[in-house]
């Protein structure tokens, strides 16, 4: 029996689109304490949590990849974010609005990862609450936000859309002493700006998960970004 790990799929926003949502981060973490928002990249969930075998879930998400350049299909990436809403108990987000078509991407790639990941899931660890709500894209702020703490915060908020792009797809591993002290991890990553490229041969099968848990960008760039270790004090883990 092979060891299970906590996984998700993520859409990870462009180097352009993550400055203006970290400084609301931090607005919000001066206010709460709660810095786990910190333990993640600034993205919107995919496809929330699952346990699964890491080569298994590898391979599925390899092939998403060569299923996306297969179908050449027409990306449009651009967003807009909301302003901060609060979703109570103890959250605050910013929501996807229907205004560009990036919108419509990330309808199509929660349906297509539901179902690329569905054979590797082992154990589904979405709150129950979350799965028959339907699917909200989102990037999360902070967690453990009372109403006080809103108030506060929203009085010093920009009250501005953000003009966003979704930069890439990653496949992310959480840590097994997860949420307490360590951040997640990218390990694989399908670029959305670029994908003239074909599959990389050297990165097929087999080959590629022997550099798991690497962060591997399948066009064979350099990460990104990598997760630093956070401490953790808040209470949810909802909307993660």
């Amino acid at each position: 029996m092979f060891e299970l790990n906590r996984y998700a799929v993520f859409a990870l926003l462009d180097s352009r689109s993550v400055s203006p949502v970290q400084n609301d981060q931090r607005r919000l973490t001066s206010i709460t304490g709660n810095h786990m928002a910190f333990g993640f990249p600034v993205h919107i969930t995919l496809r929330g949590r699952f346990r699964a075998e890491e080569y298994v879930v590898a391979k599925a998400f390899v092939k998403a990849f060569k299923e996306i350049n297969r179908t050449a299909l027409n990306v449009q990436t651009d967003i807009c974010l909301s302003e901060p809403i609060y979703i109570k108990p103890d959250l605050v987000w910013l929501e996807v609005l229907p205004q560009y078509r990036g919108y419509e991407t990330l309808l199509y790639l929660h349906r297509f990862f539901e179902q690329i990941v569905s054979e590797a899931v082992v154990e589904d660890e979405i709150p129950e609450t979350y799965k028959y709500s339907g699917f909200r894209p989102h990037v999360t702020l902070g967690w453990g936000v009372t109403p006080q703490a809103w108030e506060e915060f929203f009085s010093i908020a920009p009250a501005t859309l953000k003009q966003s792009r979704i930069g890439s797809i990653a496949l992310v591993r959480y840590p097994h002493s997860w949420p307490e002290e360590e951040a997640v991890n990218v390990i694989l990553e399908i670029p959305l700006s670029d994908r003239s490229k074909s599959y990389p041969s050297d990165l097929s099968g087999k080959r590629l998960l022997k550099h798991l848990p690497v962060h591997r960008r399948l066009r064979c760039s350099s990460p990104s970004w990598r997760g630093k270790p956070v401490v953790w004090q808040g209470r949810s883990n909802q909307g993660i």
